[in-house]
């Protein structure tokens, strides 16, 4: 790796946290990157189908491999 005389090594970036990957994954549905929502059990419902589709293609993912 080429570096200047004197300059410190690159830094590589923090990964991310489980928390914060969560609410990425989260942010990828449309329906909970605005709150359109009035009652917030009616947000909660969203977030709990939003996280039941995105295990249940985990599921799939990993049930796909081990079929292989």
């Amino acid at each position: 790796m080429n570096t200047f005389a004197g300059s410190a090594p690159a830094q590589t970036a923090r990964r991310a946290t489980p928390a914060e990957r969560t609410f990425a994954w989260l942010m990828n549905s449309r329906r909970l990157t605005r709150d359109y929502e009035t009652l917030p059990a009616t947000s909660e419902a969203m977030i709990q189908g939003s996280m039941i589709t995105r295990m249940g293609r985990r599921l799939a993912r990993a049930r796909a491999a081990d079929q292989r």
